[in-house]
């Protein structure tokens, strides 16, 4: 049994290790089947890459607030379209290659709200970043107010 833990290890496989070793302890590989098992470990395997991989597009993206569509307020101060963001939430938008640019008034949310849609984006295996821009860099020359490209 060392060998098959050792060989797991090796391969970085540590979804498998992790759920072999559960069912050692609890004494199961006798019961299941050669194909239950394998299904066993290779789901686990499968829900561990993921997890790592959320989690690295979580780390990377370094979003300000650990934000989640659940704890968003609909209060009605805020203004926000409970729909619109059930839909954005979806993330549809990003596999037509949209963005989404939130704008307010200063402290009405829009980096939580950004935050949110960045980890649903992330949660979705989606690599995401979140870029803010302030009104003098939408400013050229004349003090007009305008997207640039560069």
């Amino acid at each position: 049994m060392q060998t098959i833990e050792s060989q797991m290890s090796e391969l970085r496989l540590t979804g498998m290790k992790k759920s072999w070793q559960a069912v050692l302890n609890t004494r199961r590989q006798h019961e299941l089947s050669l194909l239950e098992g394998l299904e066993l470990l290779l789901d686990a395997e499968l829900l561990e890459r993921g997890n790592r991989r959320t989690g690295r597009l979580l780390k990377n993206a370094a979003f300000r607030y650990q934000a989640t569509i659940e704890q968003i307020r609909y209060d009605a101060s805020r203004g926000l379209d409970k729909s619109l963001i059930g839909t954005l939430s979806t993330g549809n938008y990003i596999g037509e290659g949209s963005s989404v640019i939130i704008t307010g008034a200063t402290g009405c949310g829009k980096s939580y709200l950004a935050s949110a849609l960045g980890h649903q984006a992330c949660n979705q295996g989606v690599q995401s970043s979140l870029l803010q821009r302030t009104k003098t860099d939408d400013e050229n020359a004349n003090g007009q107010n305008r997207w640039v490209d560069l």
